[in-house]
């Protein structure tokens, strides 16, 4: 059974590749558009990383942002945070 902590970065265990993944993904029918996000932790090389892709009308764009951290919910260009655990970011 899933609990409201499971929402929020974990500790990593001793593995040099464990690594904490997060997706978002979504669509809006009325307007024509996809959003896609994925962050990244990768603690053992103290990098996070951000990528993206959205969708508007058929027009397509994509990033991704690496950068050293260890929190890849504070990317420099990239604000996430759980307000209700599993039910609203």
């Amino acid at each position: 059974m899933l609990a409201d902590n499971d929402e929020f970065l974990h500790t990593p265990d001793a593995s040099p590749i464990w690594q904490e993944n997060y997706f978002f993904v979504g669509r809006d029918d009325s307007t024509d558009t996809v959003v896609y996000l994925h962050l990244e932790r990768m603690p053992s090389r103290n990098e996070v990383e951000a990528k993206a892709f959205v969708e508007v009308a058929g027009n397509r764009c994509s990033a991704v942002v690496a950068h050293h951290g260890d929190d890849c919910f504070d990317i420099p260009g990239v604000s996430v945070a759980v307000e209700q655990p599993f039910r609203r970011w």
